[in-house]
């Protein structure tokens, strides 16, 4: 008995393991057949830029390019970014979704395990995500698993200019992204019920739906799959790419790290 309850046990993890090495195959090659088409629609977005100024920011050299409203579904009657503002700087207005390339692991201890992600991060845009709840910006939703000890979905601040732009850090790049033609009411709605979310658990699992436990951008797409807006067209793990390429959105902003110490701010301007 002991024996065939061993082989049962082998069989079970074998099968476990295969399904989850499956996954993460499906996983890696779709992501990158994305990042051909992120990469795309970031080149598009920069090609329409407009030099407007030099200046020094969070210590850093930072470049900023205006873009020019060129198509209808860009809404340039809410906020977007203010050049004119070095602290507090906030990015977008309610409902705007901000990405990061960054390693979600790079304080990590392990080397392996920390560079793999770095690699998955910059190529998936799996570093973080947060959905912005105030129309000036000034506070967004997360997901967050162990972060200084809190694990799970919390307001904070919009700092993301503030922890990004700054010396020493790693982020090689923030995309702030526009959902299409919402109303006020909407996005009053979307607001209404991702803040419900408060307190909710964070996904350890990523590749695996749980239903009352979100990862970042998981939470993001559920809330607003919720309310017939869907970003993820695949089905699959939301990934930041989803989320970039996906016909509801448009980029409304981009940081990019050239070198450490030098920066390019690309946003929507009205002029």
């Amino acid at each position: 008995m002991k024996y065939v309850r061993r082989i049962k046990i082998i069989h079970y993890l074998t099968i476990t393991f295969f399904i989850i090495f499956l996954l993460l195959m499906i996983f890696v090659f779709n992501g990158l057949s994305e990042k051909k088409i992120v990469d795309s629609e970031i080149e598009k977005f920069k090609k329409r830029a407009i030099f407007e100024k030099t200046t020094v920011l969070q210590g850093q050299n930072v470049t900023y390019y205006k873009i020019l409203k060129e198509y209808d579904y860009e809404d340039l009657e809410r906020f977007v970014y203010n050049t004119e503002k070095y602290s507090n700087c906030y990015i977008g207005a309610e409902t705007d979704i901000i990405l990061t390339s960054r390693n979600p692991l790079r304080m990590y201890g392990d080397a392996i395990v920390r560079d793999l992600a770095g690699v998955l991060a910059k190529n998936f845009y799996i570093g973080h995500a947060t959905m912005n709840i105030t129309d000036d910006g000034s506070k967004c939703i997360e997901s967050v698993g162990n972060d200084s000890g809190f694990d799970g979905v919390r307001i904070v601040d919009n700092t993301w200019i503030e922890t990004e732009v700054r010396y020493g850090n790693d982020a090689q790049t923030i995309i702030g992204l526009r959902i299409k033609n919402t109303t006020k009411e909407q996005r009053n709605k979307i607001v209404e019920d991702i803040k419900k979310l408060e307190g909710k658990e964070y996904n350890h699992l990523l590749l695996f739906y749980m239903k009352n436990k979100y990862y970042c951008t998981d939470l993001i797409s559920r809330t607003l799959n919720k309310n017939s807006i869907r970003i993820n067209y695949d089905y699959f793990y939301t990934t930041g790419n989803d989320i970039i390429i996906s016909n509801q959105t448009y980029i409304i902003f981009l940081c990019e790290r050239v070198k450490e110490g030098y920066f390019n701010i690309y946003y929507l301007s009205k002029e």
